[in-house]
């Protein structure tokens, strides 16, 4: 868990990540929807933090975890969807992009940034 503080931005969220970011087999892992603040791995991200917390009984790593939760769902909802990443402007802003895949949705769903109760709407979009 260390070695991701190095990537972590003013929001706690991992930022440019080195190397290969593997979400699954879709378009959610291409570049364009992977590269800045992707969505689904930051998901992932506070999932492992919340868990490893209770292992070892690390409040700091459960208030990482929730903060994560918040501002993906601050940043990443675009009305209708979570984005699959956020990228920096041109004044170094975090700025939602138009990717949308299927995939990013699940993701939010299951590490429990987002439930059934907090986004009904959503989860019946899926389910239908």
């Amino acid at each position: 868990m260390k070695y991701f503080e190095n990537f972590e931005n003013e929001f706690g969220l991992l930022e440019n990540l080195e190397s290969w970011i593997f979400v699954e087999w879709s378009a959610a892992n291409e570049y364009e929807h992977t590269r800045g603040v992707n969505i689904p791995t930051n998901a992932l991200y506070a999932l492992a933090l919340e868990k490893a917390s209770f292992l070892l009984k690390d409040e700091i790593m459960l208030f990482k975890a929730n903060e994560i939760h918040s501002n993906i769902i601050r940043l990443g909802d675009n009305g209708d969807f979570f984005v699959d990443n956020l990228i920096r402007n041109e004044m170094g802003e975090l700025i939602k992009t138009s990717n949308l895949t299927e995939v990013t949705q699940y993701y939010l769903f299951w590490c429990e940034t987002i439930t059934k109760e907090t986004y009904l709407l959503l989860y019946k979009k899926l389910i239908t």
